[in-house]
């Protein structure tokens, strides 16, 4: 009997996922879970007040980061109960806030704390503004207190790869955390007048907080094992996003630094030169034409700018041989011969 091969491409021929029976029980026990911790917080929740949204933040933050489908992200009614709690009072805003740190901390099973980020990244980026005045208290470290952000250490023995994706996600929101005011100049049409008036020193830290968040966007693990998952393929759809958004604010602020070239200093200089080199190493090849043209930007700014660094160093060292020759001629003057000051100070009467 021979074999005979199909002509049918992999890519055309239908998906069969068999789930493997651990699988299924964890599912099983998840489910189970999160109808108890429903069933216990709504009936132990006080009544909302006539300005809150109709559930409580403890059951819309469980029914939008629940065990299953643990492959399925958030859906958009799900997401919008979370966004209504911006719309009413700073108490709500902060209730909400406050529930769904709490899940993220509390959260041992991979695809909960995933879940979990992805809801807090719909926040960042839809939110208004309570909300997000409310998760930047919440979840940015601050001195004495540990960020719910802080998941370095976070390992599952369920899914070693969703634990890498929940290790890197957290990193990333930090980071966004830290930047999204600045992202969020961005997208203003106008806004020069807002860097005009920062210092160089400023602007060289908001350039260098922006390249470290477009760096940390290339950072993604591996997906081999979770193509099939869509909880996986949203964060990586919102992770482009907020890379566009940051290239973005990099831009606006690289054609502002051009014009500040010959007021940066030899510190100043070196650190740009610096920056531009970490931004050229975020360049992908197949880029569109709006981040080849910030690209073009970048490289000929790191050109410029070598060329003030390298003449700056110069001048740097022929100061400094000048200086050298007039301490070898004030000292070949012997300790015999007097020597002119020109502060009358030191004049002898």
């Amino acid at each position: 009997m021979t074999y005979k091969a199909s002509s049918t491409p992999w890519s055309l021929r239908p998906f069969s996922h068999k789930i493997p029976m651990g699988q299924k029980f964890r599912d099983l026990v998840g489910i189970m879970k999160d109808k108890a911790s429903l069933t216990i917080t709504t009936l132990t929740a006080p009544p909302p007040p006539s300005h809150s949204p109709a559930i409580s933040p403890d059951v819309a933050v469980l029914r939008a980061t629940g065990h299953a489908p643990s492959s399925l992200p958030p859906d958009d009614r799900q997401i919008a109960a979370l966004l209504s709690f911006g719309s009413s009072s700073r108490l709500s805003a902060s209730s909400l806030v406050h529930s769904l740190a709490s899940r993220l901390s509390a959260a041992r099973d991979p695809s909960v704390a995933l879940k979990s980020l992805l809801s807090l990244h719909r926040l960042l980026l839809d939110g208004s503004f309570i909300l997000l005045d409310t998760v930047y208290s919440a979840f940015l470290p601050s001195s004495g207190r540990r960020s719910p952000l802080n998941l370095s250490s976070f390992r599952s023995a369920s899914s070693l790869p969703l634990s890498s994706w929940v290790r890197y996600y957290a990193r990333l929101l930090e980071l966004l955390l830290r930047a999204q005011p600045l992202v969020q100049q961005g997208r203003r049409r106008d806004q020069s007048d807002t860097l005009t008036s920062l210092s160089n020193g400023d602007l060289l830290k908001e350039m260098d907080l922006l390249v470290a968040a477009a760096e940390e966007t290339g950072r993604t693990p591996p997906t081999l094992t979770l193509e099939r998952n869509m909880l996986v393929a949203e964060v990586t759809r919102l992770v482009e996003r907020e890379r566009t958004d940051v290239l973005h604010a990099i831009a606006v602020r690289v054609r502002e630094v051009k014009e500040r070239l010959g007021e940066l200093g030899f510190a100043g200089s070196v650190e740009l030169v610096c920056l531009a080199r970490r931004a050229e190493q975020c360049r992908r090849k197949d880029e569109g034409k709006l981040e080849d043209s910030l690209w073009s930007e970048v490289k000929g700014l790191r050109e410029r700018v070598g060329e003030v660094v390298v003449e700056e160093r110069g001048r740097v060292r022929s100061v400094r041989r000048e200086k050298a020759s007039e301490s070898a001629r004030f000292l070949a003057a012997g300790p015999a011969e007097a020597v002119r000051f020109g502060s009358s100070r030191w004049s002898c009467s």
